[in-house]
């Protein structure tokens, strides 16, 4: 019982944090740029130095654990910018949305259409991918 009281006020800790930012806000607005886009079903948009990467219409792979403890290390060959402080301190994503993004990042249209430089900023990162329902 301790245990989910402390993951409750994690949660609400978390959420109280991530309501004071621009977070939901751009997220939102990518999420329908991306469901207006007609050739593609993602879009990032860069807001001072952060992207946001939104999908659409796209699920994640069958036999992916939805669980938001599924998570993964990024890997250090594409976000080498991320992954400064070693390999005991990696970024943490989930697994199924990394690998969503992967699928997605391959498309020579995406590298093509979108520049987006991804960067460590101290002191602390955090990455977070939210999905909208349509």
């Amino acid at each position: 019982m301790e245990s989910e009281a402390s993951s409750f006020e994690s949660s609400e800790t978390l959420a109280a944090f991530v309501a004071s930012t621009p977070l939901l806000e751009e997220s939102w607005k990518a999420c329908g740029v991306a469901d207006a886009s007609m050739d593609s079903h993602f879009a990032v948009i860069k807001v001072g130095g952060t992207a946001y990467v939104a999908f659409s219409g796209i699920k994640l792979a069958a036999g992916v654990d939805q669980s938001c403890r599924n998570l993964v290390p990024l890997p250090d060959e594409l976000f080498s910018g991320l992954c400064m402080d070693g390999p005991d301190n990696l970024p943490m994503v989930h697994a199924g949305l990394l690998h969503l993004f992967l699928s997605v990042y391959t498309d020579n249209f995406f590298r093509n259409q979108n520049s987006v430089k991804l960067t460590k900023q101290r002191p602390s990162f955090s990455t977070t991918i939210l999905c909208r329902p349509k």
